[in-house]
């Protein structure tokens, strides 16, 4: 099946979303000094999730939000800005 031109946009769209949302935490991440592990931890989130959502590969679950927020020291607004 081929993919349309909207289709192909959105999927952009949504890739750079989740590409975006990952690097903001990385960097929230390391001002805070904390590695994966720790704010994993810190966050009540698996490693391997949090390590998924720096890379891109998934957006995050909005039940997750406030909890990673809170773990860095940010509101939920500014995490998802």
């Amino acid at each position: 099946m081929q993919m349309g031109l909207v289709d192909f946009l959105r999927y952009f769209a949504l890739l750079f979303k989740t590409t975006r949302f990952g690097l903001h935490v990385r960097l929230l991440r390391e001002r805070q000094g904390l590695s994966q592990d720790e704010l994993a931890r810190k966050a009540g989130i698996d490693p391997h999730y949090l390590e998924r959502l720096e890379a891109g590969a998934v957006y995050p679950r909005a039940a997750v939000l406030p909890s990673l927020a809170k773990a860095l020291g940010v509101t939920v607004a500014e995490l998802v800005e």
